[in-house]
């Protein structure tokens, strides 16, 4: 059986050595067909059809420790088998940092279980592969891009995890701006986490700023581009959202009065609607901590209208949409702002799955805008909803803590059994408490001289869904009284 896994493997490399002029395998090749009809008659092959994706094969594990084994003792001829492997997987995704263009999805989840195969193939194998840079790019590329755009976060992190491993394996000197790269997507991932990671997020921004200034002074003055100073821009408006995170209201104001400098010193917003986009939103939130409402409105919805030219149903967009419904909540245009969250509530799910974070940032999002409009039972069915996405997807205990919370604040107003409100309310408190005491900041300080359950787990989960620090922010009244 070994042996026919082997001739199955190489007359595969063959296809892929004879055919690298982009025509793709010759699947009427005699040979090749005469294996794959020999492994499917002993069973360690199977056709799997599935939809869209059209017809795949599936080689059993036994057979694939074999080819694993086989290819140990040959190590040049390991070596090319995975640049073949990253070759085919490469040709499937741009080399694009951050956002990946929508259609870039599609591709990608094709090719998915073969990159996480060759993903776990470079982890295990003895003696190691050596994982070249090109690989490093493409974890970035698929891992960090891709899965983050989509709110696979926990994934997203793991890949450009390992990412950073190769490069530190690497016995030559790490590869800056890939090491800035691998920066960025991990420090983009803890704005999705909770309090846990967002003390991590802040130094690995940090450090990768340190990264793009010392490669921006590197470069002679004539040669340098705006496309070389977005890439240390970008990193300086990263530390802003992290201190945006941790509610450090000054440190956010300093970069965004920055930031715009710049903006306009390279021109227009039509030319570079992203940068201005991402001033604007920021510069939202400093308003709303000033408590101009009306302004913060303002700024957000211009930043979603620069965001979404060309692409109004892009995720990017709906994350600035996100906000600006929050705001109108804020506002008092609380129907509308449950209305919009809904129609991204639904398209979240159809792009990304129901258990992606944006998803639960959604529902949570919209659970509290019910309960605090005191629509109880639609509060229920998202808070329920989200636990139940809990239990069979990885994810972040902070989300679960408050929707937990409310969970139990809503049962309590619809006078439901006290011994299950207890439950999920003690449980709730006691992890918030846990959370705010391993986390040593001093805001952290100060959230845990609140008695207020509702505020303090807003502190726990990203800014997006933090509607009732928003409320004592601003000083306005909160709906539920």
């Amino acid at each position: 059986m070994a042996a026919s896994s082997v001739r199955f493997f190489e007359t595969r490399k063959r296809e892929v050595r004879d055919n690298k002029g982009g025509k793709g395998f010759n699947f009427n090749n005699y040979r090749y067909l005469s294996v794959i009809n020999q492994l499917t008659q002993i069973k360690l092959l199977r056709r799997v059809e599935k939809g869209e994706q059209g017809p795949y094969l599936i080689l059993d594990q036994f057979s694939n420790a074999c080819l694993i084994h086989e290819l140990n003792t040959n190590l040049h001829e390991r070596q090319a088998a995975f640049q073949n492997a990253l070759e085919l997987i490469r040709g499937q995704v741009p080399r694009i940092l951050y956002p990946q263009p929508d259609d870039a999805w599609p591709r990608i989840v094709k090719i998915l279980p073969h990159f996480m195969s060759l993903l776990e193939i470079v982890g295990y194998a003895e003696p190691r592969i050596k994982a070249n840079l090109e690989f490093a790019e493409m974890l970035v590329d698929i891992g960090g891009s891709t899965l983050l755009a989509h709110g696979r976060t926990s994934e997203a992190k793991l890949v450009c995890e390992r990412a950073e491993e190769l490069l530190q394996d690497d016995g030559d000197c790490p590869n800056a701006t890939t090491q800035a790269d691998i920066l960025t997507m991990l420090g983009l991932s803890t704005d999705m986490c909770g309090l846990s990671e967002r003390n991590k997020g802040k130094l690995m921004r940090e450090k990768c700023f340190q990264i793009r200034q010392v490669q921006w002074d590197a470069l002679p003055e004539h040669d340098r581009t705006i496309e070389d100073e977005k890439l240390m821009w970008n990193a300086n408006i990263d530390k802003a959202c992290s201190f945006r995170q941790l509610d450090r209201v000054k440190e956010v104001e300093a970069i965004c009065k920055k930031s715009i400098k710049d903006c306009q010193r390279w021109g227009s917003e039509e030319e570079h609607p992203n940068e201005f986009a991402r001033y604007y939103s920021l510069n939202a939130y400093v308003h709303l901590h000033k408590g101009e409402t009306n302004k913060a409105y303002d700024d957000i919805n211009h930043a979603y209208g620069l965001i979404s030219r060309g692409s109004p149903d892009s995720l990017a967009a709906s994350r600035y949409k996100s906000n600006l419904a929050n705001i109108m909540f804020l506002q008092g245009d609380r129907e509308q702002a449950i209305r919009e969250h809904g129609k991204m509530l639904d398209f979240r799910i159809r792009e990304c799955g129901e258990d992606s974070v944006l998803v639960l940032q959604s529902r949570l999002n919209i659970g509290v805008m019910h309960y605090l409009m005191l629509e109880f039972s639609k509060a229920r069915q998202h808070f329920l909803a989200i636990l139940h996405s809990a239990t069979h997807a990885y994810w972040f205990l902070e989300y679960y803590t408050k929707a937990e919370y409310y969970l139990a604040q809503t049962l309590k107003a619809e006078k439901k059994d006290p011994m299950e409100v207890d439950d999920f309310e003690v449980r709730a408190k006691a992890t918030a408490d846990e959370a705010l005491r391993r986390e040593h900041s001093n805001i952290s300080k100060e959230y845990r001289g609140y008695k207020d359950y509702a505020f303090l787990c807003d502190y726990l989960v990203p800014w997006e869904c933090r509607l009732e620090s928003l409320f004592k922010a601003i000083k306005i009244e909160d709906p539920k009284g």
